[in-house]
């Protein structure tokens, strides 16, 4: 019996029937009951059963009495009727009555409690000896895990149901969410981009701006992505394939990262065959599909390179993107083309994202009637490789376009290009950062020490270390690393007097590096300062609750931070001017212990000379 085939447990106990009906020299007849709520038990399958009469649709605790409690803690019975004046069927096979019935127990692999139990004829010509009996209860059992299975099965069924309307529900949230995204993102790019244009814009504003603007140009990635994602969960994704010069247009998209990959001190092998056969994509979607691939490639690639290449094979071309950086663990490889999964931990250059781009990519590559296939290896690199039949005999003929030479999308391509390289940085972020922050004069009254504070900015965006270290820097010695691990390496060469550190960061995130510095004696006692985009009670409880010292949540206004990290350092300074004070203290008690001593030791002494 396949589970498979019953949508529930009644149905699976209506197919066991309907087979014991086949055999009924063995199992004259056969009924199954489930017990009900409130001590009712009614029936849900019966084959070979005469009339309602013989054996009832319905039972309650009356008609079995202590047979029924016996039936309830998983025990066998034989009974002699079922209710009183109430004659059993008849064998058909030799006219004569049925006369005993069995009562078996459905229950399930490790319980003792049945959920059901099965009323079964017992051959009047055949004694119910131990083997007859066995042959019951074996039935019985595989009956039981039948329909134990079933439900299971149904109960998947349900959950995958849920989680369907689940998806379609963030889908739309999204959707609607990243659609009034773009009126305000349209308001912000335009007069940025306009302001920069101005040949009288003062460096430091100009520096501010193209901050902005590079993440505006992030944002817009992303609400394009989830636009696009939300498209295709709809069906509404319009696609018009045309026939194009593939390895031309992959070269411009490829030349545009070249920049990227050259800062992050990364080779980039490019090998593009020219395509002989007709190659028909949506240029659109193929830019969406490489670009993705390459800047994945390049997150996840702290050293080494990257290597593209196009290859006609028999009636397809294969690109494959490799590349040999962190690799993915083979436990993830089958969750990796899943809409929103994250790989927890993984080691590349930024862990930000939305967890969509492969998924959006794997579904572009169907759209163009093809496969992606993925082989990784942790600490060796992964390779992508996508296959897409060439010709029309593929594509409906209203999705076909004119032969044109495609343009690449300017804006799209400058989104990733700009992402890309706020993960490298431009190696630059120092102390030498001109003091451009908010001085201690416009935050609240403060103390004056006698020397400048030293403060360690850790956070993996290049962006975001910048804009702290310019805040930071005109009142306090500032030094930026990228990840825990350089925070680390940092606080063991020189100690600093605070440090404030993102929370989700590659590498070592910073609650982890917060618990080692915490349980290092030398650097227990160091201010901490938890910046996260995590908002809400929980996580700012998790944060003070692993030791930090403050914890603040982007965004957040430079004089807010300016006034957090001051008071920080001056509640970190009274601690250790009130922790020396106690030192001192101490040191006088037990020269005073000490000095007593003495004192009463020369008086005892000069006492027994006299």
């Amino acid at each position: 019996m396949r589970s498979e085939e019953a949508a529930n447990g009644s149905r699976a106990a209506q197919i066991s029937a309907e087979l014991f009906a086949e055999n009924v020299i063995d199992i004259p007849f056969v009924a199954v009951y489930f017990f009900g709520e409130s001590g009712t038990v009614y029936r849900t399958a019966c084959a070979g059963c005469v009339t309602d009469e013989v054996v009832p649709e319905h039972l309650g605790i009356e008609d079995f009495g202590y047979a029924l409690t016996q039936l309830l803690q998983g025990k066998q019975v034989l009974l002699d009727t079922i209710s009183p004046g109430v004659s059993l069927p008849v064998a058909i096979h030799w006219g004569e009555q049925v006369r005993e019935v069995i009562a078996l127990p459905l229950k399930q692999a490790g319980s003792e409690e049945a959920k059901g139990f099965m009323l079964v004829g017992i051959n009047p010509r055949k004694r119910l000896d131990t083997a007859y009996s066995d042959f019951f209860k074996l039935v019985a059992d595989n009956v039981a895990t039948f329909i134990s299975d079933a439900e299971a099965i149904q109960r998947e069924r349900v959950r995958q149901v849920g989680l369907a309307e689940i998806d379609r529900a963030k889908t739309t949230f999204f959707s609607n969410v990243s659609h009034e995204f773009r009126t305000p993102l349209t308001l912000i790019m335009g007069p940025l981009e306009d302001a920069l244009l101005d040949p009288t814009l003062p460096e430091n504003t100009r520096r501010e701006l193209a901050v902005a603007q590079r993440n505006s140009l992030r944002l817009q990635k992303l609400v394009n992505n989830l636009l696009e994602f939300s498209r295709l969960e709809a069906g509404k994704t319009k696609t018009a394939f045309e026939s194009v010069d593939l390895a031309d247009l992959t070269q411009g998209l490829v030349s545009g990262f070249q920049s990227a990959f050259a800062k992050a001190d990364l080779t980039l092998e490019v090998r593009l065959q020219e395509i002989k056969e007709p190659v028909y994509v949506d240029p659109d979607l193929w830019e969406k599909i490489v670009l993705n691939l390459l800047s994945n490639a390049l997150k996840f690639t702290l050293s080494g390179g990257v290597s593209i290449q196009l290859k006609e094979m028999s009636g397809s071309i294969q690109l494959t993107v490799a590349d040999s950086g962190t690799g993915i663990a083979a436990d993830e490889l089958p969750h990796l083309f899943e809409r929103f999964h994250r790989i927890e931990g993984a080691r590349g250059r930024s862990i930000e994202g939305t967890g969509i781009g492969l998924a959006l990519v794997q579904e572009l590559v169907k759209l163009h009637h093809g496969s992606i296939d993925v082989a990784s290896e942790e600490n060796v690199g992964t390779s992508f490789t996508i296959s897409i039949p060439t010709g029309t005999a593929h594509l409906p003929p209203v999705q076909m376009g004119r032969t044109r030479t495609p343009n690449l999308n300017a804006t799209r391509l400058d989104s990733f290009v700009s992402e890309a390289l706020s993960w490298i940085g431009d190696g630059q972020e120092s102390t030498s950062v001109a003091p451009t922050g908010p001085s201690l004069e416009a935050a609240p009254s403060l103390e004056r020490w006698g020397m400048r504070k030293r403060v360690l900015v850790a956070d993996d965006s290049a962006d975001m270390r910048a804009y702290l270290s310019r805040l930071l820097s005109a009142n306090f010695d500032v030094e930026v690393v990228a990840d825990g691990e350089e925070a680390l390496a940092s606080i063991d060469r020189r100690r600093p007097d605070l440090l404030v550190s993102d929370v989700m960061m590659p590498v070592m995130d910073g609650l982890t590096v917060l618990a080692v510095i915490r349980a290092n004696p030398e650097t227990a006692t160091l201010p901490v300062i938890l910046l996260s985009a995590r908002a809400g009670e929980e996580a700012e409880i998790e944060g003070l609750q692993s030791g930090a010292d403050d914890y603040l949540v982007k965004p957040f206004s430079s004089r807010e931070l300016l006034a957090r990290v001051v008071s920080v350092l001056k509640i970190a300074s009274l601690r250790a001017a009130s922790d020396q004070s106690l030192r001192v203290s101490e040191q006088r008690f037990r020269a005073l212990g000490l000095a007593s001593s003495d004192v009463i030791y020369c008086i005892s002494s000069d006492w027994r000379e006299m």
